[in-house]
């Protein structure tokens, strides 16, 4: 569009040029968005406000304003800085660099986001020589007004100095800490579209070491040194079908950054969950959808990227063909299996899928075009055959091949993968074999996947000792795993809004797979030493890998993505000729993946008729194990705060009572006089003589015993006997005997507002509680233990909190102030971007003497309180409390008992208010 002429020396008509220039720029751009026209018009319009203002002051004659950074570069985006710098000549004297300041002022008073240097000619050099980051600025250094014969002098002399291996490994070494920076869990969920890995800032990379690989050569004319993924066609660094997708993938981000600035209005290079529905419902993008084909142009609506891109199947990296999964008119979340459905996709959810695969791609490249680069700025060791039979070659540490290899010799694609988890010297592929590799997807069909040779191939490498989790992952990367399991394509990027997992589900599994694999490894052996023992004595661990590949392959089509999984499993385990069994098995535990955390963190593990249930269910032995395994490694793989030690207590005490119980014959859960034996033995290591705690147990009934442990029994006998004869109320704490935070017992007096008190005294000190036992002693005391963390500092519990916690606790349930609605503590911004729709369900128990109260909600601080608070108004008492925290997801039981859940009008009323309470506001 036509810019109106710049006003002369009048700063309110340059400030009004800039905002009604970027207002038309803006109106432009939303009726027809252009990134690339939209960015041309921002920086041209600011570089005729700077030229205007510079020549309305008196400068001297040797001083040059010269544009750097992204501006230089003539890439502006709506909230970008304006980095300029001042150059002057080394003649000037200093007294002279006043006349500067009036300039630099009125920059600001404009209106435009200054970020500015003043430097003269030798201090360029030498800043630039010591700083890479300086130097990379002044490597896109742009002419905008002043003496243009001293920047080319600028210009001739940082060629001049300018060494291109140097430049390459400083930028590799950036590139390697700013990934490492920047790959922090916050940012899959909310990725910064320029900093994270196969974001704007790995493309800039790409140009900048091309650009100093070109220094000696002569400059291109102002306004004509901007590159773009064709010169690196044109500089046999990319195929022409690879510039292509370099260019959709980097128009997608340019959307998006564009979209974002304005949408924030401010400069904003996070995609924050409050703005993705926005911003894909701008970009055309609608739920219940899949995205259509495997492209990550940011196509739909009236976004300019209609044409789909460049053929991966032909020359780009395959996508594993459709990315729509089936869709299904199952509801979004049935009751009780709210963790096995998905439904139709939020918009936000196809915008991120856009945006993984784009960046996934964008990574490829990067490494390829930086590979090329190395190898022309350092010549590489000469190649050496890999062994007489082989067709691969060794350079240094990387596999090598021909590009015509897999051309020749289909077999050899997954051999690739083979040699390198056999061979620890290497490290990797040559670009040249990366490229052969990635284009070579498009050989993967069905008659490949049917070829038994290929079968073979995929399980030897799933058995190998080593090196199984980086070949898979390199195998995604390329795009080659999902063309081999297509339904893998299709979860590629798939965001999952449930509030506990922070991964897209293809990253996710290979997080399982990779947690698997450690578990497997001499050197992590402290961190889980029975799943350690368990994984080394497996006969076939690459069943546990076929599984954790495809329990969560089914998410989002609709319905029980674990059922659908099984028989996805199944089909592909006997396509690849492992035996019924063997298939079965796998089948089995994607059915089952879900079942050992719920029975484990929803059900009373004291039961003997839990344990039995759960042991017909698993059946023996091998499956048991392998389910532990695959539940262990499943929770740990959705985000590093959903597993803690309360839930490895929980699910390892479920596998060893199960197996017990399995090799037994029956559940062989302590009996009572057990515990009290093992806990009497305790007591004599204290001092205490025999038959001191009688008259407390004989209060106590078998429940109590059966549901704590020996020790804990000890620790509250103890904590109680010196106290019992003059006290009537007892609070104390100490820190948690597994893992993270403290616990806290509490005998008092049993009333109803108890439970709900206790719960709101911890939502005020801001911690969760994460169990919670409750028992009633035959005289009507409660004896309730509690399970707590702060989950900001979950390390952090002083001798003197604890005191606290015992002192402050006693006096708030002494006093018993009112109630009332305890403080709502805030939500998180991915909760109020993306609230989950409550559930719950209010039943009498089989032995219809209580009720089972369950709830999925996401979680906030004090939810637990308010939850307590409500049972408490409307008569319910809580007998027993199992707690479930999922990253901002709660799933929570409580077994209730009282007169008013006899009438069904009263059980309504307190479902209708509860339903109420967890909605988010």
């Amino acid at each position: 569009m036509t810019v109106n002429p710049m006003p002369t020396a009048n700063p309110a008509a340059w400030r009004n040029a800039l905002k009604e220039g970027r207002a038309a720029l803006f109106a432009a751009y939303l009726a027809r968005p252009r990134a690339q026209a939209l960015l041309a018009g921002l920086t041209h319009l600011t570089d005729s406000v700077l030229r205007d203002i510079w020549r309305a002051h008196d400068l001297p004659e040797h001083a040059a304003l010269v544009a750097v950074g992204g501006y230089g570069r003539g890439e502006m985006y709506p909230h970008s800085d304006v980095d300029v710098l001042i150059l002057l000549d080394d003649s000037l004297a200093n007294p002279e660099l006043i006349r500067f300041e009036p300039l630099i002022g009125l920059f600001w008073d404009v209106g435009l986001p200054i970020g500015h240097s003043v430097r003269n000619l030798s201090e360029c050099l030498a800043e630039s020589a010591g700083d890479v980051t300086i130097q990379t600025n002044l490597l896109e250094a742009r002419h905008l007004a002043g003496d243009s014969a001293l920047f080319q002098r600028l210009c001739a002399r940082l060629a001049a100095q300018m060494n291109p291996a140097d430049f390459y490994q400083a930028k590799a070494l950036e590139q390697k800490a700013r990934h490492g920076r920047h790959a922090d869990v916050a940012l899959l969920l909310e990725p910064n579209l320029k900093e994270s890995p196969g974001g704007l800032r790995d493309i800039q990379t790409l140009f900048w070491v091309y650009r100093a690989s070109q220094a000696q050569r002569p400059r291109p004319a102002a306004n004509e040194h901007r590159h773009s993924p064709r010169d690196l066609a044109r500089a046999g660094l990319l195929r022409e079908s690879e510039a292509r997708a370099l260019a959709t993938d980097h128009a997608l981000l340019a959307h998006l950054r564009i979209r974002l600035h304005l949408a924030t209005n401010r400069r904003e290079d996070r995609l924050l969950f409050e703005f993705q529905e926005r911003i894909a419902a701008a970009m055309g993008i609608a739920a219940d959808g899949p995205p259509q084909g495997g492209d990550c142009s940011p196509s739909g609506g009236s976004e300019p990227m209609r044409a789909r891109g460049p053929s991966l199947a032909a020359d780009g990296p395959p996508q594993g063909g459709d990315c729509s999964p089936s869709g299904g008119s199952e509801p979004m979340r049935a009751r009780g299996s709210s963790l096995a459905t998905s439904g139709p996709r939020r918009a936000s959810e196809r915008l991120m899928q856009r945006y993984y695969r784009a960046a996934r791609r964008i990574s490829l490249i990067n490494n390829l075009v930086l590979g090329e680069l190395r190898n022309r700025l350092q010549a590489p060791p000469a190649p050496r055959p890999l062994s007489e039979q082989s067709d691969f070659n060794v350079v240094g540490n990387l596999l090598d091949g021909d590009e015509d290899l897999f051309a020749r010799n289909p077999a050899a694609l997954l051999e690739t993968f083979l040699v390198l988890a056999r061979e620890p010297t290497l490290v990797g592929c040559t670009p040249r074999l990366l490229r052969a590799l990635w284009r070579s997807g498009r050989m993967i069909d069905a008659g490949f996947r049917r070829d038994p040779g290929n079968h073979a191939r995929f399980l030897e490498l799933l058995r190998e000792p080593r090196g199984v989790s980086t070949a898979l992952r390199l195998m995604h990367q390329l795009g080659i795993l999902g063309r081999y399991i297509p339904l893998f394509g299709r979860i590629t990027g798939q965001m999952q809004h449930d509030q506990f997992h922070i991964y897209p589900v293809d990253e996710h599994t290979l997080m399982v797979l990779r947690n698997l694999r450690r578990l497997s490894l001499n050197e992590f052996a402290h961190e889980f030493p029975l799943a350690h023992r368990l994984i080394s004595a497996c006969e076939r661990p690459d069943l546990l890998y076929l599984a954790a590949l495809f329990h969560d392959i089914a998410k989002g089509r609709g319905g029980d993505h674990s059922a659908l999984g099984a028989v996805d499993a199944r089909r592909f385990c006997l396509a690849q000729g492992l035996s019924r069994i063997e298939a079965e098995q796998v089948a089995w535990l994607v059915a089952e993946h879900l079942s050992l955390s719920r029975t484990a963190q929803k059900q009373d593990l004291s039961d003997p008729e839990v344990i039995r249930a759960f042991a017909e269910r698993c059946g023996n032995l091998k499956r048991l194990t392998g389910l532990y395994l695959l539940t262990l490694c499943d929770i740990r793989g959705t985000s590093p705060k959903v597993w803690n030690a309360w839930k490895d207590k929980l699910t390892r005490e479920l596998y060893l009572a199960t197996r017990q119980a399995l090799e037994g014959g029956a559940p062989q859960i302590d009996s009572v006089e057990e515990k009290k034996e093992q806990a009497r033995v305790q007591l004599r290591l204290y001092g205490y003589p025999p038959g001191a705690e009688e008259a407390l147990w004989r209060r106590l009934d078998d429940i109590y015993f059966l549901r704590q442990d020996a020790r804990d029994i000890a620790w509250q006998t103890r904590r109680l006997l010196p106290l019992l004869a003059h006290q009537n109320l007892i609070v104390r704490a100490r820190l948690a005997p597994v893992g993270e935070g403290v616990e806290v017992m509490v005998f008092a007096p049993d009333e109803e507002a108890l439970f709900a008190r206790i719960c709101g005294f911890f939502a005020r000190i801001g911690y969760t509680i994460l169990a919670a036992r409750i028992h009633t002693t035959h005289d009507g005391h409660a004896l309730d233990s509690f399970y707590a963390i702060d989950p900001e500092h979950p390390q952090v519990a002083y001798r003197d909190f604890l005191s606290y916690i015992e002192h402050e606790l006693a006096a708030d349930l002494a006093t018993k102030p009112p109630l009332g609605p305890p403080s709502k503590g805030r939500l998180s911004r991915r909760l109020k971007a993306f609230p989950l729709e409550p559930e719950i369900n209010l039943a009498a128990s089989e032995n219809r003497k209580d009720y089972v109260l369950t709830f999925t909600a996401g979680d906030r601080p004090g939810l637990l309180a308010e939850v307590a608070r409500i049972l408490t108004e409307h008569g319910a008492s809580v007998l027993t409390a199992r707690i479930n925290t999922l990253g901002q997801r709660a799933e929570d039981v409580f077994v209730l008992a009282g007169e008013a859940l006899e009438q069904s009008a009263k059980r309504l009323a307190l479902e209708k208010t509860l339903l109420e309470t967890l909605k988010v506001a």
